[in-house]
């Protein structure tokens, strides 16, 4: 494809995506996912009004503080601090966040697809990641799934782009931005899955000598894994120090209810089949 066209398809996708997602930004927080959006800003007000330092995200919930939580890095709430002491504290400030964040997520989702199927397969699935109705809720939500989603596709695509171009600069990069969608938000670990078998996929087609790049790729994932490691330990340090004593996901993980709870949940597929329908799809 011409590569005046493609640039201004792509153009095109992201001014539509843009466009959807910009639609009533200076919204407040009554939307959906509004007790978590509340709780983002809360802490991103506590970062501007209180404290600047990262590692103590504090919310209102609990009387007189310090109320600090065992929470997920702190991405979007700090950046929505560091613009509230540039340009004042406004609710819009942290949706143009996310909605940015979610414009990178669907050019790194272009750019992944492009380098495995080519340009047409990787426009149609911007244009699909632009309209798709849950990712526009989600991507003008102050909630930091839009960054996590955004960093962990961009990892994707350069651990492919490492595959294909044996580039070791690439898989640095992926190393630190995968570590920074990690401690963003720790679901996108679940990018392992495709990245093992794009591994995979790309060494067998190429015939390349596997064992030097499988030995690298698990030297960077390891790499990869111990500042996020060393990141949620400090986040429970802090949900057993401090009131309200609450660690991000409490009630989700495994451990709290045993293995018998989780199975009982038929593998969370009738959970899945009502998220499809009622949020990522619409009717």
């Amino acid at each position: 494809m011409n590569i005046k066209r493609t640039t201004l398809l792509l153009l095109s996708i992201l001014l539509l995506a843009a466009g959807l997602r910009f639609y009533q930004v200076t919204q407040p927080f009554t939307d959906a996912f509004s007790w978590r959006q509340v709780s983002v800003a809360m802490m991103a007000e506590n970062y501007y009004r209180t404290n600047w330092n990262i590692l103590y995200p504090e919310v209102n919930w609990s009387g007189p503080g310090p109320n600090y939580q065992g929470r997920e890095f702190q991405t979007v709430s700090y950046i929505a601090a560091l613009l509230f002491a540039a340009i004042g504290q406004y609710d819009w400030i942290g949706r143009t966040i996310t909605i940015l964040f979610g414009l990178w997520g669907i050019y790194a989702l272009f750019l992944l697809v492009r380098r495995l199927f080519g340009e047409k397969q990787a426009l149609a699935a911007a244009a699909m990641m632009a309209v798709l109705p849950g990712s526009v809720i989600v991507d003008r939500s102050f909630i930091p799934d839009p960054a996590m989603v955004a960093l962990v596709v961009t990892c994707l695509w350069l651990i492919v782009a490492y595959l294909q171009t044996d580039r070791t600069r690439y898989l640095v990069a992926a190393g630190i931005v995968g570590a920074w969608g990690f401690c963003t938000k720790i679901p996108g670990l679940i990018v392992g899955l495709p990245a093992v078998y794009a591994a995979v996929a790309i060494l067998y087609a190429r015939r390349a000598n596997w064992l030097p790049k499988t030995l690298k790729l698990v030297l960077v994932g390891v790499l990869t894994l111990v500042p996020v490691a060393a990141y949620y330990l400090w986040a429970r340090h802090l949900a057993y120090t401090y009131p309200p004593y609450h660690f991000a996901g409490d009630g989700n993980w495994l451990w709290d209810d045993g293995l018998s709870r989780w199975l009982a949940q038929d593998y969370f597929l009738p959970k899945l089949q009502f998220h499809l329908t009622t949020w990522l799809w619409f009717w």
